[in-house]
């Protein structure tokens, strides 16, 4: 029998993620893979509830019965699918989050007849198509839910850093920092030795600097995201969305690799120098050729970088988390850099405390480890 644990964050609170999932008949909105889904009981959905559903595997229908042998709004369901040679007893739990709602899985196939002998591939499958079922839930309900509130907050905290930025700048250019680490030299600050905007901003994480990398790591558009309000980006096409587990494949950055903010002809960065788990520096990049700009950049050319620094604080326990931003434009760009600076800060300020948050996350819940039994 081969089983199989995972988890997910869904941006949504937890009676919403619950009822959605619970009824099936929704599915086909997050699953491509499932074509139709019905409820076969009548009455409210509870213990005995039963749909039949039908999916598709490499262009081939298959149809299933689920049945729920346990149901407890709105923190756990087990559900038993019967399909043609093979069985699924699956357990899905559910429980706040600081960003909404932990989704916990677990599932155990048991197959029967000739498929037995083919139990070890069978969960690799399902593994792999387990994380796109849910990460299209996590989609579909955070797009459903969220956009709104993530409009309204957004908007205001824009207008509200807009209308006082000459007022907060010296606030809000270190927020977070102290006046040591905002003096302090930083790597990349050669990249623009005369920058005509700067800011310097900090958090401090509740995890050991191991534990902040992998998130920093993997920064980018098409990568992990940004941490910040993705449904805000996403309005002006930035196609961000931001992972709420470290991602293997973008755990590796390399001087030189190409760091999207969007797709297509937009703004970028390229690596300029990584340190693992110490530094990350990234300069601005022509969003035509994506060639880094000429460094060290004149006050007057059009220059920037964005570079992250980690240091180990609490004795190791926890981490210091620094950024800085530096900028050098021509002199007719100046007015359109002091309306993005405050702009700038509320998404930065949503970034520090996304990484944040997914850090000591992760060090208070590790990950489950995937496993398979014969």
């Amino acid at each position: 029998m081969a089983r199989h644990e995972d988890q997910i964050v869904i941006a949504a609170p937890v009676k919403v993620v619950f009822d959605t999932v619970a009824d099936q008949r929704n599915e086909p909105s997050y699953n491509p893979a499932m074509v139709r889904s019905e409820k076969v009981t009548t009455g409210p959905i509870r213990v005995g509830t039963r749909f039949t559903a039908t999916v598709t595997a490499r262009g081939r229908p298959m149809d299933m019965l689920v049945r729920y042998v346990a149901f407890d709004r709105p923190r756990r369901i087990e559900s038993v699918t019967q399909m043609a040679l093979l069985d699924i007893d699956y357990l899905l739990t559910f429980q706040p989050h600081p960003e909404g709602t932990l989704m916990r899985w677990s599932w155990r196939l048991r197959p029967r007849g000739r498929l037995r002998v083919l139990a070890p591939v069978l969960g690799s499958l399902g593994r792999r198509q387990e994380r796109r079922i849910w990460t299209g839930l996590k989609r579909h309900v955070e797009s459903r839910r969220s956009l709104p509130v993530r409009r309204a907050v957004l908007a205001g905290s824009v207008v509200t850093a807009v209308a006082t930025g000459a007022l907060l700048r010296r606030w809000y250019a270190r927020w977070g920092a102290t006046a040591e680490e905002a003096a302090a030299v930083m790597p990349g600050d050669e990249l623009v030795p005369s920058p005509k905007l700067a800011w310097t901003r900090a958090v401090t994480v509740a995890a050991p600097p191991e534990a902040v990398w992998p998130w920093l790591a993997q920064v980018g558009q098409g990568r992990g995201g940004f941490y910040s309000y993705d449904a805000a980006e996403n309005l002006i096409g930035c196609d961000i969305h931001s992972a709420q587990e470290i991602l293997p494949e973008h755990q590796h950055p390399r001087v030189g690799d190409l760091i999207r903010l969007a797709p297509g002809r937009a703004p970028c960065y390229r690596i300029a120098q990584v340190d693992p788990p110490r530094v990350l520096v990234l300069v601005g990049a022509d969003p035509d050729t994506q060639r880094p700009g000429p460094t060290p950049a004149a006050r007057d050319e059009q220059g920037a970088t964005w570079a992250w620094t980690i240091r180990a604080a609490d004795g190791g326990r926890g981490t210091r988390l620094v950024v800085r931003q530096r900028y050098s434009y021509p002199r007719g760009q100046t007015l359109l850099w002091h309306l993005l600076e405050p702009v700038d800060f509320v998404m930065e300020r949503r970034m520090l405390l996304g990484i944040k948050q997914r850090a000591e996350h992760r060090q208070r819940w590790p990950q489950p480890r995937s496993r398979s039994r014969p």
